[in-house]
């Protein structure tokens, strides 16, 4: 009997999940707020949106899509756990135990910015006329 079928890996809870999301938010809020700081000064007291500003705020929501990806990417990469997942007890990987590579952690942002679309595209199409 190997160790692997001795101790498989469980899936963890949908309560530990959530929880690791909420805990994430704080981090990536505030890594957004600092992202956010290099574009005031071309505000001038407008909101950031695109009837205000026009292509800037294209720009902008590129660079917090890519702070979000690369805050998931770093640390999915390089142990496997984000900062929220650290007090759960949680961490990605593959089945046999090695983190994820660069390409497969780049396809889970994609999927995640593919499930978050049709909030973007309601919020385009309800307030961004």
């Amino acid at each position: 009997m190997s160790a692997d079928s001795a101790n498989p890996l469980k899936p963890a809870g949908v309560f530990r999940r959530i929880a690791a999301v909420c805990y994430d938010c704080l981090p990536v809020l505030a890594i957004t707020v600092v992202a956010t700081f290099p574009f005031v000064p071309f505000l001038h007291g407008r909101v950031l949106v695109p009837r205000e500003v026009g292509a800037l705020a294209y720009l902008y929501w590129l660079v917090q899509l890519l702070v979000v990806g690369g805050f998931f990417l770093f640390f999915w990469t390089r142990n496997g756990q984000t900062i929220g997942m650290l007090p759960w007890r949680l961490r990605l990987q593959r089945t046999d135990g090695s983190l994820l590579d660069r390409r497969t952690a780049i396809l889970r942002v994609l999927v995640l910015c593919g499930l978050w679309a049709p909030f973007f595209v309601g919020y385009w199409l309800i307030w961004g006329h």
